[in-house]
């Protein structure tokens, strides 16, 4: 096990739940992007899939992790692209937040706007968990209507 992984997965998992309840959601019901396919993003991704989330939507640096895309892809890449994203999505990281309920952020600060999660679900779900810097405040997501807020501080 390592923190950075299994760690924030867990907690991740935890906050979710609670989430769910107060938003009235079950959890296959939930599709969900994650912003970062590395070992945080990876680890969320695994154990959300085996809590029974509906699908989700990696993303990295270059895009949606998808079937057949060429760049910035490796084994692992492949791999995660094979059991995630049932609808094998391509583009970026806000078409990847189009429509879905569930925002969990492990990357770069300020990426998501106002607009990416407007263009979400009603009452969006929106974790932003990049440190110290949020992909986006709790101010900006509120006001776009996130119904739950959390971040990584």
């Amino acid at each position: 096990m390592h923190d950075d992984q299994h760690g924030t997965a867990t907690i991740v998992l935890a906050g979710l739940y609670s989430a769910l309840k107060k938003t009235g959601r079950k959890i296959g019901d939930i599709r969900c992007a994650i912003s970062g396919a590395g070992a945080s993003g990876t680890a969320i991704s695994e154990l959300l899939q085996r809590a029974g989330i509906g699908d989700v939507i990696l993303c990295d640096s270059k895009g949606i992790v998808c079937r057949g895309r060429k760049e910035g892809m490796n084994p692992e890449k492949v791999a995660l692209a094979a059991r995630t994203n049932r609808d094998n999505r391509s583009g970026t990281l806000a078409d990847a937040m189009k429509g879905c309920e569930l925002f969990i952020g492990c990357s770069q600060p300020n990426i998501v706007s106002q607009d990416m999660v407007r263009s979400m679900a009603k009452d969006p779900i929106v974790f932003a968990l990049a440190n110290p810097i949020s992909e986006i405040s709790r101010d900006d997501a509120t006001e776009a209507g996130a119904a739950i807020y959390a971040d990584g501080r």
